[in-house]
């Protein structure tokens, strides 16, 4: 079973943040243009809005569970952020490069494929972290991914400002957020990489080991508690036992 030190577990758990912070900055920063951007290409019906933004949505659905079922078999947690990552920056990048209102809806489907990971980021927290720690630690990524979607519009003041008409693929206010976000998430990459701790898959930790992946913690909490508890509820049978036995002979 692998173990994490206090320090390790804070590392992991700031990347996890990161990760989650920028999910909130995606939403943010592509939702404000992407309407104007469908038109530019020749989208005309409003559904094409109505694609673009639940596509998102429903590859997140479809995708995350088995993400999660990856995770608790045979694919390390770590593994799985990476190679949803990949598809951030693809559906991205698919964004930034759409010719037509159709690679817009394609993008952010590759998008929300990368998005599905939640399942293994939540389950991640969950198998490194105490009882005592779980629930802050989790609500910290929640705060982490509010606080993206707050700070993204301020990044949506510099971008609008863009506009670069030299070069293969003109760059504009209108699909600069799809290039501004594949670079952000290369980013993450590398963080992911160099920091980011890996544990086993779920189901390669023996059922008697399936514990907190911790070193020194304090031993008051969780299991350990019932335990001992266990422990001085068995020496006080033995002990009663022993009085009967000696009274009777």
């Amino acid at each position: 079973m692998t173990l994490l030190t206090a320090a390790q577990r804070r590392r992991s758990l700031i990347v996890l943040g990161l990760f989650w912070f920028l999910n909130g900055v995606e939403y943010a920063v592509i939702i404000p243009t992407a309407w104007k951007y469908l038109q530019s290409l020749g989208a005309e019906q409003s559904w094409y809005l109505s694609l673009t933004l639940s596509s998102f949505s429903i590859a997140s659905f479809i995708f995350s569970p088995m993400y999660g079922r990856l995770s608790d078999t045979t694919v390390s947690p770590k593994k799985l952020m990476v190679l949803s990552n990949l598809f951030e920056m693809a559906g991205n990048l698919v964004y930034f490069f759409a010719r037509d209102p159709w690679c817009i809806i394609e993008g952010r489907f590759l998008a929300g494929i990368g998005s599905g990971s939640g399942s293994v980021v939540f389950a991640y927290v969950a198998r490194i972290t105490t009882l005592r720690e779980r629930t802050t630690a989790m609500g910290a990524l929640m705060v982490a991914r509010t606080a993206g979607v707050l700070v993204g519009p301020a990044f949506n003041f510099g971008l609008e400002r863009i506009r670069l008409a030299s070069g293969p693929v003109p760059i504009d206010s209108l699909n600069v957020p799809g290039l501004f976000m594949a670079v952000l998430w290369v980013c993450v990459m590398v963080v992911l990489q160099l920091v980011l701790v890996d544990i086993p898959p779920a189901s390669m930790v023996a059922k008697s080991e399936q514990k907190p992946l911790l070193i020194n913690d304090d031993k008051s909490e969780g299991g350990l508690d019932a335990e001992t508890s266990g422990g001085q509820a068995d020496a006080a049978q033995v002990s009663v036992q022993g009085a009967a036995g000696a009274a009777g002979a």
